[in-house]
Parts: C-alpha cells; sequence; structure tokens
C-alpha cells in the first residue's frame, strides 16, 4: 500500500587517517581552508577630520583617497556631540561625491581652500589631521602622519554616541601635537 522510502546508502567504515585523500590533497584542503578564514580587510566608510592651528576642524568626506565633497567648517571649541556628528555625516557621505580631477593639484584639494592655506607646505605645518574607517564591526580612528611610524588610533563601536566620536577625534589630536614634537626630536 505505501512504497518504502528509498533506502539510504549502506554505511562505509570510516577510512584511515586521510585514506581517502589523494597525495597532495592535504595541502590543497588547508589552503581552501585558509582562503575561507581569512577575511578581506574591506573598507566600508571613510573619512578625514583636519585640526587647523588652533582655531578650526575641517571635516571632509572622501572618494577612496581623494577627499571629496562640501568641507564642514568647525571652530576649534565646538562641542563633542557637533563634532561627531559632522564625523558620522561625512563618513555616510563616502563615495556619494565625484572625485575631483586628478591633473587639478593643490587647486582641487578642498580642504586646502578652506583651511586657507596658500600652500601645500603651509597646510601641512598648520594642521594634522586624523582618519576614520569603518572596517568589520567598528570605527578605526587613528591619527596621521607622525614622524618615525608611530600608530597612535582608536578602536570604537561601529554605533558610537557622538559625543564619544568627537571626544575621541579632540584627544588624538591632543596626543599627536604632544607626540609629533617629540618623535622629531
Amino acid at each position: 500500500m505505501y512504497d518504502a522510502a528509498p533506502s539510504a546508502p549502506p554505511l562505509l567504515p570510516p577510512p584511515g587517517r586521510y585514506a581517502d585523500l589523494g597525495r597532495g590533497s592535504i595541502i590543497d584542503r588547508r589552503k581552501a581552508v585558509n582562503a575561507m578564514l581569512r577575511y578581506p580587510r574591506v573598507e566600508e566608510l571613510r573619512s578625514v577630520v583636519y585640526a587647523c592651528g588652533e582655531d578650526r576642524y575641517l571635516v571632509t568626506a572622501t572618494t577612496s583617497i581623494w577627499e571629496a565633497g562640501p568641507v564642514a567648517r568647525l571652530p576649534w571649541d565646538v562641542a563633542d556631540e557637533e563634532l561627531g556628528y559632522a564625523v558620522l555625516d561625512s563618513l555616510l557621505q563616502y563615495h556619494a561625491h565625484p572625485p575631483p580631477p586628478r591633473n587639478g593639484g593643490v587647486r582641487t584639494w578642498r580642504a586646502l581652500q578652506a583651511s586657507g592655506a596658500r600652500s601645500r607646505k603651509r597646510f601641512k605645518e598648520i594642521s594634522n589631521y586624523v582618519d576614520l574607517r569603518t572596517i568589520g564591526s567598528g570605527i578605526v580612528i587613528c591619527a596621521g602622519d607622525l614622524p618615525g611610524g608611530v600608530f597612535v588610533g582608536q578602536l570604537a563601536s561601529i554605533a558610537p554616541a557622538p559625543a564619544e566620536i568627537g571626544g575621541l577625534v579632540r584627544k588624538l589630536v591632543g596626543l599627536w601635537r604632544t607626540l609629533a614634537p617629540q618623535a622629531t626630536a
């Protein structure tokens, strides 16, 4: 009346260790496992904050390595929460704007234009920057271009409070300004 379910293939006794693999398969399998476990380093969002002198912050979005889009000018004594909101807004503007033309040179560098500096050399003298990027489930905030290859940074949650991000940026700018003269001495 009822058809019996098809019978499963009989279980075979387990072979000896790796007996079912041909020559060279063990290495290939290890390579495959390593490739599966190796996570790509994916940067989802990126933003840059410049601290220009002692009077303002410049927050800008980026398109790959190019800074693009409008530059937010904030006074030096801005609240941490407002600085954090500007940073989070610029992170969301990543790749939202076309990159500037490559042949424009300094004339198309929007952060330099917003700073009021007349040359790249002067801009680098009066400013330092903090780079923010999301990697995986966190935001990596690091001070850039410290002499001697010193890394100063912090990892924050992917969903931070704006005041926390603003405070971290302000703290890293202070650390950069403390460490830079010591690293060159």
